[in-house]
This record gives structure tokens, sequence and C-alpha cells, in this order.
């Protein structure tokens, strides 16, 4: 089975793949129909990131073994996961490449989504 990471932004599309209904088209859904996974059906990993976005002002984005994480002074924090299960080394000023590749994929993902709750756009 493929790896999986569920999260609660997917329960909406979960829903709809187990109750075999379509989501209306005319918005972008974060997160995908998890029932091939937990089928033994899908052979892919189902997100190739994965993103947060608090309203505290916190977010984060998880890239395979790489995690990068804003606060809300928005200062940004890299860690190589499979090394450093406890975020304790940040990698940030060694790897600014890295840091740009996924604060690029985050931008993107939050412009495609909608304005968060009690903000517009």
């Amino acid at each position: 089975m493929a790896e999986t990471r569920p999260n609660i932004v997917i329960i909406l599309s979960d829903d709809q793949g187990y109750a075999g209904i379509d989501l209306p088209d005319d918005r972008v859904y974060d997160g995908q129909n998890m029932l091939p996974a937990l089928q033994g059906e899908s052979t892919e990993p189902l997100h190739q990131n994965l993103f947060f976005d608090g309203d505290d002002g916190y977010w984060s984005v998880r890239a395979s073994a790489w995690k990068l994480v804003s606060n809300k002074q928005g200062d940004l924090e890299l860690y190589n996961l499979n090394d450093d299960i406890g975020e304790s080394t940040d990698l940030a000023e060694q790897l600014p490449n890295k840091v740009q590749e996924l604060h690029k994929s985050y931008q993107t993902w939050r412009n495609e989504m909608a304005p968060r709750i009690g903000q517009s756009d």
C-alpha cells in the first residue's frame, strides 16, 4: 500500500469517495480520496506535498523528508525529518535553495486555496 499521511483537511474528499458522490467542480479541494489507498488499490502517495496554514501566522510545508516552517515573525526554518525528527537543527542558512523551493511551493498552494475564514481576497 502507498505511504499516506492522512490529516483533517482530507475528510471532505474522503466522505465523497465513500458515498460515491461528485463534489462541485467550481472550487479547489485540498485533499484526495483515500479510499483506493485504504483498499490497497493505490501504489502512489496521495500527496506530493502536505501543507499546514494556521490562523495564528504559522504555516509549514512537508515535501518528502523536508519540512519548512514559518513562524509569526516570518522566520523560515528548514528541517530534514529523516535525520532530525525532533526538529532541533535548522538547516535554512545552509540550504537556501531548498528553502526557496519549498516556500514557492507553499505560496503556489496558498494562492490556489480560498481565503482564510474571516479574510477576503
